[in-house]
């Protein structure tokens, strides 16, 4: 299952999205690592990328702080 999700090319099809889009990604992800959010966040226009150090994969769980001050900020944003 976790080889036919990492098979997907779904990067072509980001650049359809108009709504405001907030990527939160964890340093230390090895599931999905840095670069790959790196790329949504050039293919979505305008959207915010958010790497939040010293967390992994569940870093909403790890970091749950910095994860939740992040996702306030973008939701307060006009």
């Amino acid at each position: 299952c976790t080889e036919a999700i990492r098979r997907l090319d779904y990067l072509e099809q980001l650049t359809r999205i108009t709504l405001s889009t907030l990527i939160i990604v964890g340093e230390e992800d090895p599931g999905t690592p840095v670069s790959a959010s790196q790329a949504m966040h050039e293919r979505i226009a305008g959207s915010k990328l958010v790497i939040i150090p010293s967390a992994m994969h569940l870093c909403n769980i790890e970091r749950t702080e910095v994860f939740n001050s992040a996702l306030a900020g973008f939701l307060h944003t006009p």
